[in-house]
């Protein structure tokens, strides 16, 4: 990310995961060009997925998401460019965390979200359980 809050991408693109579109891979930094009208403030990047937040309070999504980290739809499983994490269309995010299968995001108002992979009770809803959306 730079400091224009424009944001490039390397990598495998196994799983979709550089954003670029597809799974082909990319050995240079390349710009996320799904995102070059936004302004991102910050980044959180687990295994095989990555959130992007915007100044505006905006959360996008892609990559691997077979565990529900994507919190795109309760069936999306890859997204190959960053996607409107919908479920936040009323609400402003204000910072994001990601680990290796689950993603986190905390709202204005303080409320914290979670979804993804709860093996280890992570997510805080309980063990053993997947989250596909935000909760």
């Amino acid at each position: 990310m730079t400091r224009d809050g424009n944001v490039f991408s390397q990598g495998s693109g196994q799983f979709c995961n550089t954003g670029l579109g597809g799974s082909s891979s990319s050995q240079q930094l390349t710009l996320l060009k799904s995102l070059n009208d936004k302004r991102a403030v910050q980044i959180a990047c687990g295994r095989s997925h990555s959130l992007v937040l915007t100044d505006k309070g905006y959360l996008y999504a892609w990559g691997r998401g077979f565990e529900g980290q994507l919190g795109l739809s309760e069936s999306i499983e890859v997204a190959s460019v960053p996607q409107y994490v919908k479920f936040f269309h009323s609400k402003f995010v204000s910072s994001i965390a990601a680990g290796a299968y689950y993603s986190l995001a905390v709202t204005d108002r303080g409320d914290m979200f979670s979804w993804g992979e709860a093996k280890m009770g992570q997510l805080g809803v309980g063990r053993y359980r997947e989250v596909r959306t935000p909760q």
